[in-house]
């Protein structure tokens, strides 16, 4: 008579195999939320940036617009990584004697690849 009523060393083996690729399945769909929550964070943060620098850009009076053509690193801390840099660039184009369009472009490289926001508004010469 043989006694039976435990598990063999092979099913052991087999159970935590199938537990070891159902984890790894698991981690997986995590790292890719984790990703894409991060790339979600950063461009909202774009958009805080760039709206923020058209804020300012408006407020500039018109014939000082020319000189906004300086490009600025932004550093911004997010959950607990080192301060993560932005690069904000605008530019102004005169489309006449009394409009000009002012377009600002953040970008920021997350996991090897270029990310970048632009947002662009005419200001008009109140003078006009």
């Amino acid at each position: 008579m043989s006694n039976n009523k435990g598990f063999s060393l092979i099913e052991i083996m087999i159970s935590l195999v199938v537990l070891l690729v159902i984890f790894i399945g698991l981690m997986q769909g995590a790292l890719v939320s984790i990703d894409s929550n991060m790339r979600d964070n950063l461009r909202e943060e774009a958009i805080s940036i760039a709206n923020s620098q058209m804020l300012t850009a408006r407020d500039m009076s018109f014939a000082a617009l020319d000189s906004f053509t300086t490009t600025v690193n932004i550093n911004k801390n997010f959950r607990n990584m080192p301060p993560f840099p932005f690069t904000v660039t605008p530019a102004v184009s005169i489309l006449d004697a009394n409009n000009k369009e002012v377009t600002i472009t953040v970008s920021w490289t997350w996991k090897g690849q270029v990310y970048s926001h632009s947002v662009a508004s005419i200001v008009r010469n109140p003078a006009a």
